[in-house]
């Protein structure tokens, strides 16, 4: 849904949250993180304009996660910020480089 443009954001949870994510990944378009802190979650967003975090929940708990949520909800990317040029080259070879399944 994030790559297609019907949703901005995803949250996905597992185990780790690092199998969703590597998961995630391999979706062209999509940016996916896993993040277990305010600070990794803001630079998600902010550095690297990430559209899905994915949480652990044999990582943390669930007050935590409520709490790292809302602050990636609140976190929008700048477009004219300084990593909107390193996103721009992640976006160009992701692109340049899709794969189709078989």
């Amino acid at each position: 849904m994030v790559a297609s443009g019907e949703a901005d954001r995803a949250l996905l949870i597992c185990g780790t949250g690092l199998g969703v994510a590597i998961s995630a990944n391999k979706v062209t378009g999509v940016r996916a993180v896993t993040a277990h802190d305010s600070f990794s979650v803001e630079r998600a967003i902010l550095s690297n304009d990430a559209q899905v975090l994915c949480l652990g929940q044999r990582v943390i708990g669930i007050e935590l996660a409520r709490k790292l949520v809302k602050e990636w909800l609140g976190y929008t990317f700048d477009p004219t910020s300084a990593s909107a040029s390193k996103v721009k080259v992640i976006n160009d070879y992701d692109l340049a480089n899709q794969t189709v399944a078989a």
